[in-house]
């Protein structure tokens, strides 16, 4: 019976000294959880100090993007408003162009029926008649070739019993010869003026060539009867002069349609400038805006571990509490009276302590006996009396 409690004891010591071991390394734990725990803290000031600057920078740049943003809307909105009217007056002008194309289309196919032949034989020709050399005049006025000083000639035109002679303007025939009929690009001279230079046509030119249009014999039939190549020279002259009366509605609303696309032209440069600027001010919301977002999740985790060593703190820190463990020096098991007492029963009489100890429940001894007092009382079971 003796040595059954006796081991019973040696057990229960057993245990007593793993708690006690137990409850002094979780003492050394919370020591270490403060250290980290302050540790945690210090990170955690130093993140929020961090976060509160990145989110000064994040509104900053949120202003700057959301100014450039309204800047680059305004110019966006007066760009498209001119581009509407623009269209709007672009389309009525080309209306008014439509008007006057019909006679650049006769004066092109009036050129192109004049063959290389037909302007040699012209050329050939030793006498040609007034509506030829008439003709030319025109077409030195439209070209703006040297002509003769004005003088009084008689001139004949028509044909058959209608033709009619009377006072004109002497021709300048012969400076054709020596110039224009001397190019061997005349054609081609006159082909890229119908298509191009027609537009520089002034109302000067076209009040010179007046006189010239209006005489009876000055038509395409006349012409005919001279030369292939004059009837398609007088077909050209009338249709560029016809171009421009007609084109001189339009030409005012063109220079004013280039005048606004120019300027469209820069409105729109300004705008792709302003985009440009709004973009690179984006890129940089959005690179600041992933470095908050890190910082924020950053700033989270040092929270939740400081949380949670906190938590680990207070749990261990209770449950060390409850064993009086971390209580002032009077509550510890090596100043209380009673150890004393249970050191003197297990050092004297052993028996009795025995009795004595296994009426006290587990509990009791965990926190009132210590790891050399349990020592001493099992040295003192192993030489009593058996």
């Amino acid at each position: 019976m003796y040595a059954i409690k006796s081991q019973e004891i040696v057990v229960k010591a057993s245990r007593v000294e793993i708690g006690l071991e137990k409850l002094a390394s979780g003492a050394k734990d919370v020591e270490k959880m403060k250290i980290v725990l302050a540790q945690e803290e210090i990170k955690l000031k130093k993140s929020e100090e961090d976060t509160n600057v990145m989110l000064s920078k994040l509104e900053v740049s949120s202003m700057e993007a959301k100014k450039e943003a309204d800047a680059v809307s305004k110019i966006k909105e007066a760009c498209q408003a001119d581009a509407e009217r623009i269209a709007n007056e672009k389309a009525d002008a080309e209306e008014d162009l439509a008007k006057a194309q019909p006679f650049v289309d006769e004066a092109e196919r009036a050129v192109n029926s004049i063959k290389p032949n037909d302007l040699n034989e012209l050329k050939k020709l030793g006498k040609p008649s007034d509506i030829i050399k008439l003709i030319f005049d025109c077409v030195s006025l439209l070209k703006m070739a040297p002509l003769n000083k004005v003088e009084p000639s008689e001139v004949t035109l028509g044909v058959g019993k209608d033709k009619k002679t009377f006072v004109f303007v002497r021709d300048s025939y012969p400076l054709v010869q020596k110039g224009l009929l001397a190019d061997t690009r005349f054609l081609q001279a006159i082909m890229q003026f119908s298509k191009v230079e027609k537009d520089f046509i002034n109302d000067e030119t076209v009040e010179l060539m007046a006189p010239y249009i209006e005489l009876e014999g000055f038509n395409a039939p006349s012409a005919k009867n001279a030369s292939k190549a004059a009837e398609g020279l007088c077909v050209w002259c009338r249709a560029m002069a016809d171009y421009h009366e007609a084109s001189k509605i339009v030409k005012p609303k063109l220079e004013a349609l280039r005048l606004a696309e120019a300027k469209l032209q820069d409105a729109q440069h300004e705008l792709f400038k302003a985009e440009s600027r709004l973009k690179a001010c984006q890129e940089v919301l959005a690179g600041l805006q992933n470095d908050f977002d890190k910082q924020l999740l950053a700033k989270k985790m040092i929270e939740q571990n400081a949380a949670n060593t906190r938590k680990r703190m207070e749990q261990a820190t209770s449950l060390i509490s409850g064993y009086s463990l971390t209580h002032s020096p009077t509550h510890s098991p090596t100043y209380s009276p009673t150890h004393s007492l249970l050191t003197h029963m297990l050092t004297h009489s052993p028996a009795y302590s025995l009795t004595h100890l296994l009426t006290h429940s587990p509990a009791y001894l965990l926190t009132h006996l210590l790891p050399h007092q349990v020592e001493r009382a099992k040295a003192a079971l192993d030489v009593g009396p058996r």
